[in-house]
């Protein structure tokens, strides 16, 4: 693979950021062209896959539509897991009639934007079949395993290590032989059909297995009706954000994320941050089943700070720069109680690197100390007081940069599956239903 460009912000060995537009390099574009041609010809490109075009044929290079707002497979609920594992099931059989074969339609190549789930990741089509089989062992190793694990253990109990890969063998050590055996058979068929050149019955026979899983899962939605109190409450934040015009607002808390449901003013892209498992879940099915637009959620934990997650590890919501470089909003909203636990310092400093142009909070907890703290940090801060609110206007610092050339190492690898399963297995240990 070619050198990357100077000065741009490095994803993978192949993708980078330079100038505010997302680049690919590839190592067959003439492949690659007549793939984005039948994308283009059979609508894909629709909210299925993400934007697409040939930058340059000479180099190799594609440019790809910029994404706001990525969230990943350890952020997902058990309902997004599900959603994900039948959308790239059936995108593999209908691009299988157009010569396209799939190899990684997996839930780390998707993201939830503006209540549609896309495909980030170009180079999971192929117009090869020679990497089917690794599509049909990830369906088993990242989704099905998990979808055994959570009959074990909860998913709020897996946090940051959901969706990871599994090796079969270790599997064998968490699950019931009964149930592992029932895998291990299911698995080695499928790799038969793909052996034989059977892509199509393979896909299929996945969908199959799927079916088995998902018609024992229960989706459930959320309550969103609001009394009068909480009606003129929002009434009143949406006139803020018209005000303050910003182009994405990050809601934090059940609150804000009650308002963000709720709210159908101005042309802001919405993302929510619901510090609770159950409840993320249930609002995504809401989003999903309301066809809700521009608003999209994931399971960002933990809001407050927490020890069972490193410090090094990245997925550490509100405190990890990673998250702060997907979501560089302009407007952060969090109208519930501040944390007695938290040192104030530092949760208003994480929360204002969300809102460029205007923090809203709750302002019934407020003291003289943490009006001065957003003083230091807004050029302009009101309170209101008849919504027990504070609008912290124009942050002063520049906020959040990310170190240059910093290469996202994505953690969802065959060559972490052995730590993983290690944490999964202490975990299941903790709390085992």
């Amino acid at each position: 693979m070619k050198d990357m460009p100077p000065n741009n912000e490095v994803f993978t060995d192949s993708v980078y950021i330079q100038d505010g537009k997302v680049f690919r390099i590839v190592e067959d574009i003439l492949q690659s062209e007549k793939i984005i041609d039948i994308l283009e010809r059979n609508n894909f490109f629709n909210g299925k896959v993400v934007g697409t075009l040939v930058h340059s044929k000479n180099e190799k290079i594609l440019e790809h539509e910029f994404i706001s707002g990525i969230s990943h497979s350890e952020e997902y609920t058990e309902s997004m897991a599900y959603d994900i594992a039948q959308i790239g099931i059936d995108m593999a059989i209908k691009l299988l009639k157009y010569g396209i074969y799939s190899f990684d339609l997996l839930p780390h190549n998707f993201s939830f934007v503006n209540g549609k789930w896309i495909l980030i990741d170009f180079e999971a089509l192929s117009l090869s079949s020679k990497k089917v089989r690794a599509m049909i062992r990830g369906y088993f190793k990242i989704l099905f395993s998990f979808f055994e694990i959570t009959k074990i253990v909860q998913r709020k109990e897996l946090k940051h290590c959901y969706l990871n890969r599994i090796k079969v063998n270790d599997l064998r050590k968490i699950i019931p032989f009964k149930e592992w055996f029932i895998y291990f058979i299911r698995l080695n068929f499928a790799i038969l059909l793909v052996d034989f050149k059977l892509y199509k019955f393979a896909y299929l026979y996945i969908e199959k297995i799927l079916k088995t899983y998902s018609d024992k899962f229960k989706k459930n939605t959320f309550n969103s009706d609001i009394t009068v109190k909480e009606q003129n409450l929002y009434n009143y934040i949406n006139s803020l954000t018209a005000e303050n015009q910003p182009k994405n607002i990050m809601a934090i808390g059940i609150s804000a994320s009650k308002w963000a449901v709720n709210s159908y003013v101005n042309n802001s892209v919405k993302f929510i941050f619901a510090d609770d498992y159950k409840i993320a879940d249930e609002m995504y099915n809401t989003i999903r089943l309301n066809k809700i637009k521009k608003t999209s959620i994931a399971q960002l934990c933990p809001l407050t700070k927490e020890n069972e997650i490193p410090v090094n590890y990245r997925y550490r919501a509100l405190y990890d720069p990673y998250t702060k470089e997907r979501f560089s909003y302009e407007c952060a909203i969090f109208i519930d109680e501040i944390p007695a636990e938290q040192n104030l310092n530092e949760f208003l400093d994480n929360l204002s690197s969300y809102a460029s142009k205007i923090l809203i909070i709750n302002s019934a907890q407020f003291s003289k100390e943490k009006f001065d703290k957003l003083s230091k940090l807004y050029k302009e801060v009101k309170f209101i007081a008849n919504n027990n609110l504070i609008a912290a206007c124009n942050r002063i610092y520049e906020g959040f940069n990310s170190a240059e050339n910093t290469k996202y190492e994505n953690y969802n690898r065959g060559t972490n599956a052995k730590l993983q399963t290690q944490e999964i297995i202490d975990i299941i240990k903790k709390y085992k239903k």
